[in-house]
This record gives C-alpha cells, sequence and structure tokens, in this order.
C-alpha cells in the first residue's frame, strides 16, 4: 500500500510541474502532462510605432508619436518599427529569431515578409547592462539607438503615401522556433532520436540512459543504461535522471513530442500591429484651435457675418 501510495505521489508532483526551456539559463521543473513553451529567460518585443509631424522651434518638420494618428489617402502617414531585446537575452532563443514586416493600404503594400537579415547585435555572446534596442527602416535597414544619446528618431522614420485609408495598417513580427532535436541542460546532453522513439540523457562521464516509448501509447516501457562510469550504479543513474526530467518512476510515464518539443524547445511569436485612424482625419490641423458646433438657441454662424 505504501508503494502504490509513494507512486501516485510521484506522478501528482509530475502533473504539477510547470514546463522548461532547452538553455544555458533553464535547468527545469518539466511538464510531462500538458505541456507549454514558457521560457524564463530573457527575449525581445516588437513595436509599431506611429507618429505625426509638428513644427519645431528650429524650423524644421519634427516627429511626436501619437496613437491618435489619422490616415488621409494621399497623404503620408509615419511609424517607426522597433526591436527591443532583453539584457538577459537566451542565446538558444535569439539564434532561432525571424523578423518580419507588413504593410497594408499603401502604395506600396507589402505582405508579410521576412527581415534580413537580423540586426547586427552580439546580444547572442555578450552581455548589455540595459539590453539593446534597435530601429528598422524600410529603406536603410538596422539602426542600434541603444548607448546613442541625441539619436534622432527622424533618422528611422517610415513614411509611407495612404492608398486606401481604411486599410492602412503596418504589422511587426517576431517567431522564434525550435523543434527539439538536442540541447545540454544542466549537466547533460539531452538527444529525442524521433525515428527511433527514443530520449537519450548523457552524463559529462560518459554514462547515458536510454529511455524507449511505445509509438502507440507514447508511454515509456523500457529504460536502459549505455555506456555506464565506473563510479556510477545502474540504478543510483536512473534514479538521478528521472528525479532530474520529473519522471517519476519511470515506467508508464507518458513522454509525448510535443511535451519534448515544449519542455526542450519553444514556439514564440510577438506581433504588434498599428491601424491609422479613419474618422474626423484632418491632414493639417492646429492642436489647440478647437471648432465648436453652434448649439440649438445659439446664434446662427452667418450672423456674425453682419
Amino acid at each position: 500500500m505504501k508503494k502504490i501510495f509513494a507512486i501516485a505521489l510521484a506522478l501528482v508532483m509530475v502533473l504539477s510541474m510547470a514546463s522548461a526551456f532547452a538553455s544555458a539559463c533553464k535547468t527545469g521543473p518539466f511538464d510531462w502532462s500538458c505541456a507549454t513553451s514558457t521560457n524564463k529567460c530573457g527575449k525581445a518585443t516588437v513595436e509599431v510605432v506611429p507618429y505625426v509631424t509638428t513644427n519645431s522651434a528650429c524650423n524644421e518638420v519634427a516627429y511626436v508619436e501619437s496613437d491618435c494618428a489619422a490616415a488621409i489617402n494621399g497623404e503620408n502617414v509615419y511609424y517607426a518599427l522597433k526591436l527591443t531585446i532583453d539584457k538577459d537575452i537566451d542565446p538558444e532563443w535569439w539564434n532561432e529569431v525571424k523578423l518580419y514586416v507588413s504593410v497594408a493600404g499603401m502604395e506600396a503594400n507589402v505582405g508579410k515578409t521576412q527581415i534580413k537579415p537580423n540586426p547586427p547585435t552580439t546580444a547572442a555572446s555578450d552581455a548589455s547592462e540595459d539590453g539593446w534596442v534597435y530601429y528598422y527602416h524600410l529603406a536603410k535597414g538596422w539602426f542600434e539607438a541603444t548607448e546613442v544619446e541625441d539619436f534622432d528618431i527622424a533618422t528611422v522614420m517610415n513614411k509611407s503615401v495612404v492608398k486606401e485609408y481604411a486599410k492602412a495598417k503596418v504589422c511587426f513580427y517576431l517567431e522564434s522556433k525550435n523543434e527539439f532535436n538536442s540541447a545540454t541542460v544542466g549537466d547533460y546532453l539531452i538527444t529525442y532520436e524521433k525515428a527511433k522513439d527514443r530520449l537519450i540523457v548523457a552524463n559529462e562521464d560518459g554514462s547515458k540512459v536510454v529511455f524507449y516509448m511505445n509509438a502507440k501509447t507514447d508511454k515509456i516501457e523500457d529504460i536502459d543504461v549505455v555506456a555506464l562510469a565506473a563510479c556510477d550504479t545502474k540504478d543510483a543513474y536512473i534514479k538521478e535522471v528521472l528525479e532530474f526530467l520529473g519522471l517519476g518512476c519511470g515506467y508508464g510515464v507518458c513522454v509525448t513530442e510535443d511535451a519534448i518539443n515544449a519542455n526542450f524547445g519553444w514556439d514564440d511569436e510577438v506581433k504588434s500591429c498599428f491601424a491609422w485612424k479613419t474618422q474626423n482625419a484632418m491632414a493639417v490641423v492646429d492642436s489647440e484651435c478647437v471648432v465648436a458646433i453652434p448649439k440649438t438657441g445659439d446664434a446662427s454662424v452667418l450672423a456674425w457675418l453682419f
């Protein structure tokens, strides 16, 4: 009875664990019941930032960020494409990043198109105190604004002539996906051989535990030790690996391909879009000028002419 209770308790503990990410900064816990693609390491975000033009003190055109920007056929709309990279970005996640942009309702419409290459950041290898900030210009490419005190947003300002104001929209996408094959997780090299339905966990001293899954049920039906190091014992090493992976007693635990990919891989998407306003749009207006409509009972507007 005690043995049955212990096994049941181990399975409950497994079912309550969160998912993992195969990288230098993740070592579990793992979820074999309903795995998700949660990443505790740093990532990156994208943003479409709308702007409007205004007069500056130097008699030049200046740009002001505004969520109230509107689209008028034949007029320009202005926007920046901003990429922010966390200071603790995970190298493996960043290496799989793909960036895309789409433009609709403009004279130069662009469907979802990949930006190549990615910004020339050293984020995958070097540390940064505050992370990295980049802007993408559709014609000029990437500009870094991380530590540029006098950075001028005009340098990276995109402008597009509106063709169909009701469809005026820009989207910026970031995708990072890794279907797991092999990676170092903690002190182990974990390899998934999909064709053979087996998961191999190797220690740095050469010891290997091989989990064989039943192709029909996806449950572990056999556990074997290969190239066991002299200082290890078979049972002790299997127990060590089972505890690390959160697999309870091992036998009979479901280890699906989806769970493996979620625990050791990832599939993330970040998307930012801005659709320009279409109601009450005016090409040029004084923001402090208020045009009031006369209320019932007020003198006619024409009366002021006489």
